[in-house]
């Protein structure tokens, strides 16, 4: 009874919502006419610039790998300049966009591969780890562009791999293995403020991995055994990363905690918000061939980035398939990785997220009162999904922002 005159009493009243838009959109970056695909690998902080990388991956003869920035204004520019091999892949970028991180290699085979990184236009290709012979894996770099991290390989049989980070003034230095017997180590992360590095340890000989995070007063700590570790909030607080058996984010206290997903797998999650509360991954059914992107929030759990975005006002083509979640903007308000189109192309994309449309609630499509049963429900219970001004507090703004949604008949 409580809840129908409370009802009544907000739907007689003028109701304001004190959610900002911002602009959304959902943008497909193209290919050069002698590529097949291209990837969205990194985005600066704000979300305003991406960085990424196309190439051929049809053609065992020509096999073109080209780095490129992207911005909404300019779309994609090629990255060129001195220092830069005939192939390159870009995958990390500073805060403000004003370094990027890569490899770049000449030969097709690509065993003369090195990192580089460009600072004001300008290339410098990092040392290899002494013993190693290339470079094998993304780079990435800090928050101000100052440490580069990434793994080095030795192509023997089997290949042995270490992490190194760099710096300008120490150069490169090995970060080791997480276990004794260990052979295989990858940096895949490092946080924004540069202090903790993440990744995955790998016995060659059992097959084991295990997630570890490396921070200079400790050196290398192995996280849970059998999982990866992939990347890091801005302080280092929250590391996220995966196995077969279902993505996963360490806490501060380095609790682990698994991401449910009731009807598919979960190979992992691959990017994650400054504050460590967004976290984006890929969901993988039994069809290899059907991997969806997905975020994940404690309000509301794992979503796909499709169902996501249609409640902050994007609508993405139904004929095109977010594939991966590769990186995300301090904010989570940006992300960006590749989908795959209905001729099974796949390109890039940068998706940009408005503010959360409340009206319909459930994400049925439709706003109707099954949308005012379930937002009271959520509401009443003090669940977190209820937060719909998403201020961190379950109260009478979220019901005046619901029903200011709901009798609009949807965000705008």
């Amino acid at each position: 009874m409580l809840r129908h005159l409370f009802v009544a009493w907000l739907l007689g009243i003028a109701l304001t919502s004190s959610v900002q838009s911002a602009e959304p959109g959902f943008h497909i970056v193209d290919t050069r006419a002698d590529e097949s695909t291209s990837i969205v690998m990194a985005l600066t902080q704000d979300g305003g610039m991406a960085v990424g990388s196309g190439s051929n991956s049809l053609s065992s003869s020509s096999h073109p790998y080209r780095g490129f920035t992207w911005t909404p204004a300019q779309g994609r520019v090629d990255i060129s300049g001195q220092g830069l091999g005939t192939r390159a892949f870009f995958s990390g970028v500073s805060s403000n966009g004003s370094v990027i991180s890569g490899a770049t290699w000449n030969l097709t085979n690509g065993t003369d591969a090195r990192a580089t990184v460009q600072r004001n236009g300008l290339f410098q290709w990092l040392p290899l780890l002494a013993g190693y012979t290339t470079l094998s894996g993304p780079v990435r770099v800090s928050g101000d562009g100052l440490i580069a991290v990434g793994w080095c390989a030795e192509m023997s049989t089997p290949s042995h791999y270490e992490a190194f980070r760099w710096t300008a003034a120490g150069g490169i230095r090995r970060l080791g293995f997480a276990r004794t017997g260990d052979l295989r180590s990858e940096a895949r992360g490092i946080s924004r403020d540069g202090r903790t590095i993440v990744g995955m340890s790998l016995n060659i000989s059992s097959g084991s991995s295990v997630g570890f995070e490396w921070r200079s007063d400790r050196g290398m700590v192995a996280l849970s055994e059998g999982y990866y570790a992939s990347a890091v909030s801005a302080d280092g607080s929250v590391i996220v990363g995966g196995a077969t058996t279902g993505a996963v984010y360490w806490d501060a206290q380095r609790q682990a905690h698994i991401l449910p997903y009731s009807q598919e797998i979960v190979p992992g999650a691959t990017c994650v918000s400054d504050d460590g509360k967004t976290i984006g991954g890929a969901l993988q059914q039994q069809d290899l061939d059907m991997v969806e992107a997905f975020i994940w929030t404690e309000a509301r759990g794992i979503q796909t980035v499709r169902d996501y975005a249609g409640l902050r006002g994007v609508t993405i083509p139904p004929d095109w398939r977010l594939s991966s979640c590769e990186a995300m903007s301090g904010d989570a308000r940006v992300i960006g990785g590749k989908v795959v189109g209905p001729n099974r192309e796949r390109r890039g994309y940068v998706l940009a997220f408005g503010p959360l449309c409340a009206a319909d609630f459930n994400a049925d499509g439709g706003i109707d009162g099954v949308d005012v049963q379930a937002f009271f429900d959520a509401w009443e219970s003090g669940l977190g999904v209820a937060d719909v001004n998403e201020d961190g507090g379950v109260d009478g703004v979220d019901v005046d922002v619901f029903f200011h949604s709901w009798e609009s008949g949807g965000c705008s």
